[in-house]
């Protein structure tokens, strides 16, 4: 017997109309429908109206797989590959482009040789700082080893007692003092080892497991949810697949209290290289 699949997803007239009109501005500035293709904005203007600058604010439109033509609010002047193209904003955001910068980069320093990956005291990867222009000898891969990326990680996850940042973010939220205080009548929380009479009490992992969501004006928009948790993978994920212009691979060590940090089959840790830990292979 067939299932009985039911949505409340539904499409009427109107739907259909923008969708059309989202082809056709499509097709005008396609070289494959037309022989004289239309600017987007060009395009946007002749379906709504309109100048060019409310034209290139406008959902309107398709846009290019390589996130090309994201941004129009400055039309591209010229044609592409010739001398004098001009691509003005239409290259914010693409495949393949630098981000533009608002301010000058400030590089930190970052300490330590390197990584030593099999605890055989000899460096398998050099370090360079962030920034370095210089290259190691022999190389032009200047890679970078840096373990705070992962200690920032830990500490915005672990949401135990384990975590000073957790604590202080469960006893700064009027939210989570109000559970508190519905959870244990007549007492007032502390950290972990700051009681001093009978009327404190020690938050525990139980308190913690569920910190509530606050928004940073004190309550008056809505809270974040998991929608923030998904466009943190979408952002970090294409953060992971723009180029790097060869400047080598940032490494991630696991210092030796994290989670994750596996002694290896001998269970004996590797030799430490200037505070970086690596698992054995």
């Amino acid at each position: 017997m067939a299932a009985n699949y039911q949505t409340s997803f539904n499409i009427n007239v109107d739907d259909l109309q923008y969708m059309l009109k989202q082809i056709n501005i499509a097709e005008a500035t396609s070289i494959g429908y037309t022989a004289a293709p239309k600017t987007i904005v060009q395009s946007i203007i002749d379906t709504y109206g309109g100048d060019a600058i409310s034209a290139a604010l406008l959902p309107a439109g398709l846009r290019t797989v390589n996130g090309a033509f994201n941004n129009l609010l400055i039309a591209p002047t010229g044609i592409p590959g010739t001398p004098g193209y001009n691509p003005g904003t239409s290259l914010f955001g693409a495949a393949d482009t630098l981000f533009p910068r608002l301010t000058d980069p400030v590089f930190q320093t970052v300490n330590g040789p390197g990584i030593d990956f099999n605890g055989d005291g000899i460096i398998d990867v050099v370090n360079h700082n962030y920034g370095d222009a210089s290259a190691a000898p022999g190389t032009q891969i200047r890679s970078v080893a840096d373990a705070d990326p992962r200690l920032i990680s830990n500490l915005i996850v672990d949401m135990s007692v384990n975590n000073p940042a957790a604590i202080a973010a469960y006893l700064s939220n009027p939210l989570s003092l109000e559970q508190f205080a519905a959870d244990h009548p007549g007492k007032n929380p502390v950290a972990p080892g700051g009681i001093v009479n009978l009327n404190d009490l020690e938050v525990t992992n139980l308190d913690l497991r569920t910190i509530p969501n606050q928004s940073p004006d004190i309550g008056l928009s809505p809270g974040f949810n998991s929608w923030m948790t998904f466009f943190g993978q979408f952002f970090d994920h294409g953060l992971d697949l723009v180029t790097k212009g060869s400047n080598g691979t940032v490494y991630i060590p696991l210092a030796a209290d994290d989670p994750l940090y596996n002694k290896g089959a001998d269970g004996i840790a590797n030799k430490v290289v200037d505070a970086y830990f690596v698992s054995d292979p």
